[in-house]
């Protein structure tokens, strides 16, 4: 017998073995590097599936993009994409029925977004971006920046925290102490919207919450500074707010 065959009884005589190639199949992510006539068959060598244009393991600085089409080489499975080493905080959005912002996609670049409200609140509690397209007054006002969006009341109260809480509009709520907190930081452009429908700015005062410290008495927060103030019972003869402003409010939600 010679290198690279056997004389092999079954066939009664001798056979190529073909030496190297190892595979009677071609195994899934690889291709044939040749075939051989073997004692038992076809045999192949093999070698990884090249995957020509697909990314291999250094080609992404920040990975793979997952989302894109797949090829697997070997046991490897290569992907088309690299993912981008920032990842966007937005994506670009259109028929924006109130139409639609620039805002950063946290990358150096930026996203078109539609704005998820009008400016202005009206009494049948719809949004709109002017005022006139309501079909009455704007009973209120919308603030929407950064995450934070709530809708105020254009109407302003003058009494005692219990009285406001109790006589506020239906679908409205009387503001908690985490909301005016929240409103301290965007009074700016709160004030800026309300001159919008003749409004004057929120007052440099305490405005009562519906937040209780105590079984009597609420919080009181001032939206300026956003100190906060524990109201006190009106006939515990101690210093305190007896009169105190609001603003109603709801969430944009």
């Amino acid at each position: 017998k010679g290198v690279g065959s056997s004389c092999n009884n079954k066939y009664k005589s001798c056979c190529n073995t073909c030496p190297e190639y190892t595979y009677t199949s071609i195994p899934k992510g690889y291709v044939s590097a040749g075939s051989c006539s073997s004692c038992d068959g076809t045999k192949y060598k093999v070698t990884e599936a090249p995957c020509t244009g697909y990314k291999r393991a250094g080609d992404c600085e920040c990975g793979y993009d997952t989302t894109s089409s797949t090829c697997l080489s070997g046991s490897s499975t290569l992907y088309k994409l690299c993912k981008a080493c920032c990842e966007p905080t937005c994506s670009d959005e259109s028929n924006c029925k109130y139409g639609s912002s620039q805002v950063s996609n946290g990358c150096g670049g930026y996203c078109t977004v539609c704005n998820k409200t009008g400016n202005y609140h009206c009494p049948d509690g719809t949004s709109v971006p002017e005022a006139s397209m309501c079909k009455s007054d704007p009973d209120g006002i919308i603030i929407q920046e950064d995450n934070f969006c709530i809708i105020l009341s254009k109407y302003q109260g003058y009494n005692y925290g219990d009285k406001a809480m109790n006589s506020t509009p239906s679908g409205w709520r009387f503001a908690s102490l985490s909301i005016m907190q929240k409103v301290s930081e965007h009074v700016g452009t709160i004030n800026q919207q309300l001159n919008k429908i003749g409004e004057d700015n929120l007052l440099n005062s305490w405005y009562w919450t519906n937040t209780y410290h105590s079984d009597c008495c609420v919080y009181a927060v001032n939206p300026y500074s956003g100190a906060v103030f524990k109201t006190v019972h009106p006939e515990s003869g101690q210093p305190g707010i007896s009169r105190a402003y609001f603003r109603y409010y709801k969430n944009c939600n």
